[in-house]
């Protein structure tokens, strides 16, 4: 198992300032994986499995959450959102991935 810091996961300033006394109790965490019913996500404790508290199409990857106990307390405001049109006749987004700094097409 790969032990990572959060500077590691890319946690930086702009995050920490989200955090107030009462996360204190939480873990932060950066989505990896989006599934239908689960998140699996990376801490500095390793990977864990999460269970999201809306959709899980609502995160993507690169995502931040605070965690406790498998369960996502709170989705922490991205830098960047990339996202696309969804598929289908509905005019809705689609979350494709957070925090990114660089993409190559």
């Amino acid at each position: 198992m790969t032990i990572y810091s959060l500077p590691d996961l890319g946690w930086s300033d702009h995050f920490a300032r989200q955090l107030t006394e009462d996360d204190a109790h939480l873990t932060p965490a950066r989505i990896s994986e989006v599934h239908r019913t689960q998140l699996v996500a990376l801490t500095t404790t390793g990977e864990t499995r999460l269970h999201p508290n809306e959709a899980a199409s609502a995160y993507a990857v690169g995502d931040w959450v605070l965690t406790k106990d498998a369960q996502i307390d709170r989705r922490l405001t991205p830098t960047t959102d990339l996202h696309r049109k969804a598929a289908g006749h509905t005019h809705t987004d689609q979350r494709i991935a957070a925090n990114v700094d660089t993409v190559g097409l």
